[in-house]
């Protein structure tokens, strides 16, 4: 009896670990840079450009995005002389999209689906004309209309800004 209990538990014990330890069978750290970046390490970023009459949107986009790959530390920001590529950046588009409107009159929006468009081009420091990787990203929030919509649209600015920005890292740093 007591040998068979003995058993028991011993085959509970196994049959936990190995379940427990072939959930995590395809996970992999790290490996997830495209293949054009693999050797890439140290990355440099100049203040990404400004397609858009708002000032000072370049300034937000590139610390944005400088926050967002600190934080994902696939890359380490570097200088212009250490790194191994340049990340080059457009703040491109502003656009609202309706998302509710209101039910007496429907041309009044209630609510808009603030968009941020950026593009970006990673090239090598060597060879500018080299663009190893590009793409673009995009960041929505959402925006009430209020009586001061411009102060409205300000605030929700930067929040679709760091939603692009870790977009972009995502494409960056996992390919996705």
């Amino acid at each position: 009896m007591r040998a068979s209990l003995h058993a028991l538990i011993t085959i509970c014990g196994v049959s936990f670990l190995l379940f427990f330890f072939s959930s995590c069978s395809g996970y992999v750290l790290g490996g997830g840079k495209p293949v054009q970046l693999n050797k890439v390490t140290n990355l440099y970023i100049p203040l990404f450009d400004n397609s858009t009459q708002i000032p000072h949107a370049n300034v937000l986009a590139t610390n944005s995005v400088v926050d967002a790959i600190t934080h994902d530390a696939t890359y380490r920001i570097t200088s212009e002389h250490k790194a191994d590529a340049v990340l080059i950046g457009n703040f491109k588009q502003v656009r609202n999209q309706q998302s509710r409107s209101l039910e007496e009159d429907r041309l009044r929006s209630q609510r808009y689906n603030l968009i941020v468009l950026l593009e970006w081009k990673v090239v090598d420091i060597n060879d500018p004309q080299n663009v190893l990787f590009s793409g673009s990203s995009s960041g929505r929030t959402d925006l009430f209309n209020e009586r001061n919509i411009r102060a409205a649209r300000a605030n929700v600015l930067s929040d679709a800004t760091q939603r692009a920005a870790e977009r972009l890292v995502l494409q960056i740093a996992d390919g996705l």
